[in-house]
């Protein structure tokens, strides 16, 4: 069978809108056969038998028809996320980091070709990242009078737009187009200084946006398509995404993460024990989708760690092998952004700014993807408990 013939356990238990724990009881009393498949981690199943439990009454519980909007309902192309692959349209993310650039990620994930241009802009220079990148989107949507066309070429523009507008606002300079042109603009602002491009920190932040452009139907994301949903124009679309993520819980957790490795530098062994008592937060580590490997961590990190001094080195390697050994709990993309910062001695909010300015090419994508699907279709009901 071909790969998208088969399920993993999470996905049977969503799909048949059930526990993992209630997937596990069908398995031990023969309702559900599992397979073992080479090379991967875990049980799989035949979607067939799956759809099968669907319709056939009396051998499990049949799946109720389930309002739209469900992430399981909401077919995409962009982005094929599980275990064991992270890839944008087809594409190997990790493969594409190695001779790629952030441009022609862009490129793959709108289906054309990306074009950033220098986008002044009036924001003043206050508050946080996010705050300018919120009105640098709003400026340049309000500026743009043909925001109100959702064809493709039109939304793959907007996005640019906003990627140049927000490089503005957060104090970086776009050179002349070509690649490697936003992570060279975006190495120097949160570094201080001019970077030539193709050095390494210019090659290390292409990397980390290349690997945070998309994340499939990431809380912010879901914003992005509710509002495209709706053909809200891709100004408003990408403003609710910044405004999703704009949480510690999300596009702001790198900041958390950076102040443990820190801390982990003078005491590494107090921050673990502290982490595994419960009195401090695994801040960078685990996912909620991702149980075993965060991949994007897994590449990032130990191109950071081949140049930290040894002594960072054997600190945040104490605390990253016990959170794994003893909890279970790799470390994530947002522990990778703040070991950026550390090692490369970039300004403490630079994680968040880097997954600000390369989420926005991802939520461009889904828009695009959003506005060709039927519209409202995010409409959901709640269950009332009110007082009657």
């Amino acid at each position: 069978m071909a790969d998208n013939e088969w399920l993993s356990s999470d996905q049977v238990a969503r799909h048949l809108g059930v526990k993992l724990q209630t997937v596990y009881a069908y398995v031990s009393r023969g309702v559900l056969l599992p397979v073992r498949r080479d090379g991967r981690r875990g049980s799989w199943f035949a979607a067939a038998e799956i759809a099968a439990l669907t319709t056939k009454a009396g051998t499990a519980p049949v799946r109720r028809r389930r309002a739209p909007g469900i992430a399981d309902d909401i077919r995409t192309a962009i982005t094929w996320l599980d275990e064991d692959h992270f890839a944008y349209r087809g594409h190997d993310v990790v493969e594409l980091v190695a001779s790629h650039t952030f441009e022609d990620v862009c490129t793959l994930l709108w289906e054309r070709p990306a074009s950033f241009e220098a986008a002044p802009t009036q924001v003043p220079e206050v508050g946080e990242p996010y705050d300018r990148l919120l009105m640098a989107v709003t400026q340049t949507g309000a500026a743009d009078q043909g925001r109100g066309d959702l064809s493709p070429d039109a939304v793959a523009a907007a996005g640019a737009r906003c990627i140049a507008a927000g490089v503005d606002a957060l104090g970086g300079t776009l050179g002349p187009s070509g690649t490697g042109q936003v992570a060279t603009a975006v190495a120097g602002l949160l570094s201080g200084r001019t970077r030539r491009r193709g050095s390494r920190l210019v090659r290390l932040v292409d990397t980390a946006l290349m690997l945070t452009a998309d994340h499939d139907l990431a809380l912010s994301t879901t914003a992005v398509r509710v509002a495209a949903s709706v053909r809200a124009d891709p100004y408003a679309a990408i403003t609710a995404g910044l405004a999703a993520a704009r949480s510690p819980a999300h596009g702001t957790a790198s900041r958390a993460a950076r102040q443990l490795l820190m801390d982990t530098i003078d005491d590494p062994a107090g921050v673990l024990n502290d982490v595994l008592a419960g009195s401090r937060q695994p801040h960078g580590f685990g996912h909620r989708v991702l149980r075993e490997a965060d991949r994007r961590a897994d590449l990032l990190l130990p191109m950071l760690l081949e140049r930290a001094p040894a002594r960072i080195r054997d600190a945040w390697a104490l605390v990253i092998d016990g959170l794994w050994e003893r909890r279970g709990l790799p470390p994530n993309v947002d522990l990778a952004l703040a070991a950026l910062c550390v090692v490369e001695g970039l300004r403490p909010d630079g994680g968040e700014i880097i997954f600000a300015l390369a989420r926005i090419a991802g939520w461009t994508a889904h828009a695009m993807e959003e506005y060709a699907a039927d519209p409202l279709r995010f409409r959901l009901r709640g269950v009332y408990v009110g007082p009657r």
